[in-house]
């Protein structure tokens, strides 16, 4: 199942950069203050129904609610603005969350990021509605300034029935802008499945160097 359509924002974000270093300032010119993001830029950079491939509507979701420590990371400093969107794939059990977050400074955005996967490479184990849910680190190329990614499995018991469930949390820092993607799936880990959680990112985060500020 493929999450997302090929991006070619990139491409767009890497002329518009080109186009723009040829206007250079005086020598002597102050630094221009970084641009605010607002709210409403955020929510443009998440990806949508036509980011997505067919099949994916918008749902209501208790994101970060629950799972203890995985979602209960410090206390973010420097946010300016952000904006969050829940999708689930048909009536499959496969779901989709993104989280963008713009601060007022890279280092802001860096730090959130270190604290957050510092918080989350704590939590082990979680028990959450009697499930037992192991979190694991894996390993990921440099995407961004920076990126993380975890992988949550466990088992839940449905009756008389076992669903094996796997959910990868994805971040990168591009600049000031931080973005999260949660991937659920219930089934077992796969190939597919790691590389689809990676690509989702990729597709946030081409989509996000093109809409917003550095």
């Amino acid at each position: 199942m493929r999450l997302v359509r090929p991006f070619a924002l990139v491409s767009t974000a890497v002329g518009v950069a080109a186009v723009t270093g040829l206007l250079a300032a005086p020598a002597d010119a102050a630094p221009a203050p970084a641009p605010k993001v607002t709210t409403a830029k955020v929510r443009a950079s998440l990806l949508d129904a036509t980011d997505l491939e067919k099949g994916w509507k918008h749902v209501s979701a208790p994101h970060g609610a629950g799972f203890g420590c995985l979602f209960r990371g410090p206390k973010s400093v420097g946010m300016v603005s952000h904006a969050h969107t829940d999708w689930q794939y048909g009536k499959e059990a496969a779901y989709l969350s993104e989280s963008v977050q713009s601060y007022a400074t890279p280092a802001q955005a860096r730090t959130d990021l270190t604290q957050s996967v510092a918080a989350v490479a704590t939590c082990r184990s979680v028990v959450e509605d009697g499930t037992r849910w192991t979190v694991r680190r894996v390993p990921i190329s440099r995407r961004g300034d920076s990126a993380a990614l975890f992988r949550v499995t466990g088992t839940v018991v449905d009756g008389k029935d076992r669903i094996p469930v796997t959910t990868y949390l994805a971040a990168a820092v591009y600049g000031r802008q931080e973005i999260a993607v949660i991937t659920a799936v219930a089934a077992q880990d796969s190939p597919e499945l790691h590389a689809g959680a990676v690509e989702v990112l990729d597709g946030a985060l081409a989509k996000v160097k093109a809409l917003l500020p550095r």
